[in-house]
């Protein structure tokens, strides 16, 4: 009853078309000032990938022209090197770095030099053995100490200065699954895999899961996650946090948004403040 209760809440749920949008916000209650900024206005690429603020109130998007850094006032775009990659994602992690992966699978942090200007320092050439990316890294993630890159044909750890690659049977979902402190990725039509004390851990049962994609996950409990897949709609992960390669997934064959999640192109969800879900296609 629990479980039907929260993905009743799933029916309330809005499709978007993919846009950029960036707001001010004033600190007091009341309502928000959403302005929209066109690509002439802020004079960069028309597609971006992701934004975030650090914590002296600069917003940095991920665009095809490099990241676009905004103070409030005006855009400025910081191209990342002569070969002008296209920024497909960026982070940042609670000591307030910005890590960016890139199209060409270059990927490092964003930071401010010596003289106080906005810089790219690529980790790629300090990657382990001979291996450099070439897939776009398209997720970043930071978890407790570590911060996680992924693109389809490797998962990298980086930690303290040290670098730990992991690569698939076949190619990964470019979207992993966090539950707590462990960072699950898809194997297509392989495996779902954990990583779990340094190792890549096939989790049981799960080879039936890995031809189909999932695209977002919210918690129920402190076990309990609802995950929405395409094609398939909901299932619930039963998150076994002392060995996490027994996570089981079961499906939830009656859950209200089935349907609709079955038939739409999801890309996307997440949740509100008010406890609604929104998901986008």
């Amino acid at each position: 009853m629990f479980l039907k209760k929260r993905l009743k809440g799933l029916k309330k749920y809005l499709l978007f078309l993919s846009v950029l949008f960036c707001f001010k916000a004033l600190p007091q209650a009341g309502e928000f000032f959403i302005n929209n900024y066109l690509p002439k206005e802020y004079n960069a690429g028309n597609t971006n990938f992701g934004i975030v603020q650090n914590k002296e109130g600069l917003i940095f998007s991920a665009n095809s022209a490099g990241v676009l850094i905004y103070d409030g006032y005006s855009w400025r775009t910081i191209k990342l090197n002569k070969n002008e990659p296209t920024v497909t994602s960026i982070s940042i992690s609670k000591d307030n770095e910005i890590f960016i992966g890139c199209d060409n699978g270059d990927f490092g942090i964003f930071n401010r030099d010596p003289r106080g200007i906005y810089r790219f320092f690529s980790f790629q050439d300090n990657l382990p053995g001979n291996f450099k990316p070439t897939e776009p890294i398209k997720f970043i993630y930071p978890l407790k100490d570590k911060i996680y890159f992924l693109s389809e044909e490797v998962l990298i750890e980086y930690a303290k200065g040290e670098f730990k690659t992991f690569t698939p049977v076949n190619s990964f979902h470019i979207r992993p699954l966090i539950i707590c402190d462990h960072i699950f990725v898809e194997d297509i039509d392989n495996n779902f895999l954990v990583l779990s004390s340094g190792v890549l851990k096939p989790v049981i049962k799960s080879e039936e899961l890995a031809a189909n994609k999932f695209y977002f996950t919210y918690k129920l409990s402190n076990s309990l996650y609802a995950i929405g897949f395409r094609g398939l709609g909901i299932y619930t992960a039963n998150y076994n946090a002392a060995n996490p390669e027994l996570t089981e997934f079961k499906q939830v064959p009656n859950a209200p948004c089935n349907q609709e999640l079955i038939d739409a192109e999801i890309v996307n969800g997440f949740q509100l403040s008010n406890g609604n879900y929104v998901v986008t296609s």
